[in-house]
């Protein structure tokens, strides 16, 4: 994970990511997310075509689990929705 300054200082308001990284698996990024005071609070979602992941996923710390394909209108309806949930 970049630090701030690689990042431009940007914090997230949600991370939406692939459940089946190359180079990093999915558990082991939301430990070290999961790890920064800086990022307390920003949902992770988790995404995949293979839905025996969800409960590994969410049980490893993930926010939410949305399984493949999704289609694009309904991905943007989700975003919103987590969005808007978001406190002030």
């Amino acid at each position: 994970m970049r630090d701030d300054k690689e990042a431009g200082g940007v914090r997230p308001d949600l991370i939406l990511m692939e459940a089946e990284l190359s180079d990093m698996g999915i558990m082991e990024f939301i430990i070290l997310l999961r790890q920064k005071p800086e990022a307390d609070g920003i949902p992770v979602v988790a995404m995949s075509a293979f839905p025996l992941l969800k409960s590994k996923c969410l049980e490893g710390g993930c926010n939410d689990f949305l399984q493949k394909p999704i289609k694009m209108v309904e991905l943007m309806a989700y975003v919103k929705k987590c969005l808007q949930l978001k406190p002030a």
